[in-house]
C-alpha cells in the first residue's frame, strides 16, 4: 500500500516497503534502494541568484530527517510505483514510458512558450520490487499500457488545474 503526505512544503510518497528506484533527483540519482520518495516545493524567493542549490537542499533535506529517492523541485515531478519484480533494465525501460507519457500530457495541455510547446523536463522516479524482468514498455502488460495511461491521466489532471487557477490568478 502507498500512502502520499502533504506537510507542505514536502510531499512525500511511501512506497510500503524498501523498492529499487530510479531517478535523476539531485540527491541520490540512478538506481537507489528506497522505501520513500520526497519532494520539496520551492518557490522562486527560496532561489537566491548564488544559491549552492545541492547544499540548501541537504539543509532543508536534514530538517526533515529522512533518507529518499528524488527530491527535486519543479513544476511536474512524477513517481511511479511498480508492484512488478523489474531488472534495472525493466526500470529504465518503465522510465522511458513514464517520461513519454508525461511530455504527452504536457504537450496537449498546451502550454505555450515563446520558443514554442512546452514538454516537461522535471524529475520523474521510478520505484520496483527487485526482480528480473527486463521488459516493461507498452507491448508487455507487466508496467506498459497502464503505467502510460496512469500517469498521462494524472500529468493532465494536474496541468489542467494549473492553468485554471493560473488564469484565476491573471484574473483576480
Amino acid at each position: 500500500m502507498t500512502d502520499l503526505t502533504l506537510d507542505g512544503p514536502w510531499l512525500g510518497f511511501d512506497l510500503g516497503q524498501p523498492m529499487e528506484a530510479l531517478s535523476w533527483s539531485i540527491n541520490r540519482p540512478g538506481f537507489v534502494q528506497t522505501s520513500h520518495i520526497l519532494w520539496r516545493e520551492v518557490r522562486n524567493a527560496d532561489l537566491l541568484q548564488d544559491i549552492d542549490v545541492c547544499r540548501w537542499l541537504e539543509k532543508e533535506s536534514k530538517r526533515q530527517n529522512s533518507e529518499d529517492a528524488g527530491r527535486d523541485w519543479g513544476t511536474i515531478n512524477v513517481a511511479v510505483r511498480v508492484d512488478a519484480g523489474l531488472s534495472q533494465t525493466g526500470l529504465l525501460e518503465a522510465m522511458s514510458i513514464a517520461v513519454q507519457a508525461r511530455t504527452a500530457a504536457v504537450m496537449d495541455a498546451r502550454f505555450d512558450l515563446p520558443t514554442g510547446i512546452a514538454t516537461g523536463t522535471d524529475c520523474v522516479a521510478i520505484a520496483g520490487l527487485a526482480g528480473s524482468t527486463d521488459f516493461a514498455g507498452l507491448h508487455t502488460d507487466i508496467v506498459g499500457p497502464v503505467q502510460c495511461c496512469s500517469v498521462y491521466d494524472a500529468v493532465s489532471v494536474g496541468a489542467g488545474a494549473w492553468k485554471m487557477e493560473l488564469k484565476e490568478t491573471r484574473h483576480a
